[in-house]
């Protein structure tokens, strides 16, 4: 099961907007803290639900963003919006939030904020990355995106903001490809019992339906990196 999850703003509406040479607040890194929890748990059934409404307006101002929250104010939301579930998960290092988006609720739209991270984990999309426009896959990641995510069907997308102990320098805006990131296999099982463990293509061809399977693929960026994992039945 996946966890999900939210974060609730001041105002009921709030417009977002960065010029075009600003550097958004959210790529600026700073410290964590010295000593957080080894472990931190957030169990699915104790995420806060939020259902949200996002949408483009122009006014003298400009074009901004617009949002909404709750039940009676996403009533109130233009028909063109799109309208979303989110959850968030907060620990002493930042903030993890899952997004689902459906076309026959307009769609993905979302004003990228203080999010550092984004990872395709559903449908299509784009999001500006270093001043560019790039398409977004089911599998791709993304290091720092910014302006809007958008999209026309069924989506869902994880969102992150960490803290980090890198420079800001290490950082970078950066996409990576599911295809361009490795994936590394492996396996353990028991041998007249002792724990046999293997990642070689040709040993993991023969191993038995009991053991325990991996799969690891890794996204490297500038200043971090994301691991995604896929856990076989069975598994730990």
């Amino acid at each position: 099961m996946r966890h999900i999850g939210i974060i609730c703003g001041i105002s009921l509406i709030a417009g977002l907007a960065y010029a075009a040479d600003e550097i958004p607040a959210h790529a600026i890194r700073v410290a964590g803290p010295y000593e957080p929890s080894m472990e931190f748990h957030i169990p699915a059934d104790k995420a806060e639900t939020l259902l949200l409404a996002e949408w483009e307006a122009t006014n003298a101002r400009g074009t901004m963003s617009q949002i909404s929250w709750g039940e009676e104010s996403v009533a109130k939301a233009p028909a063109s919006a799109s309208k979303y579930v989110q959850k968030s998960y907060s620990f002493p290092t930042g903030m993890i939030r899952v997004l689902d988006f459906k076309q026959a609720s307009g769609g993905m739209y979302h004003a990228i904020s203080s999010e550092t991270g984004l990872y395709m984990l559903k449908g299509t999309g784009s999001v500006e990355v270093a001043g560019k426009t790039v398409v977004l896959n089911e599998g791709d990641v993304v290091s720092y995106p910014r302006g809007v995510l958008r999209g026309s069907g069924d989506a869902t997308v994880v969102l992150w903001t960490v803290r980090g102990t890198l420079i800001n320098e290490a950082a970078a805006a950066t996409v990576v490809h599911a295809a361009d990131a490795p994936t590394t296999s492996s396996a353990e099982w028991d041998v007249d019992g002792k724990r046999f463990r293997t990642s070689k293509p040709e040993e993991l061809a023969k191993a038995p339906e009991s053991a325990i399977r991996l799969d690891l693929k890794r996204y490297e960026f500038p200043g971090n990196s994301v691991r995604v994992t896929r856990n076989y039945k069975g598994g730990p």
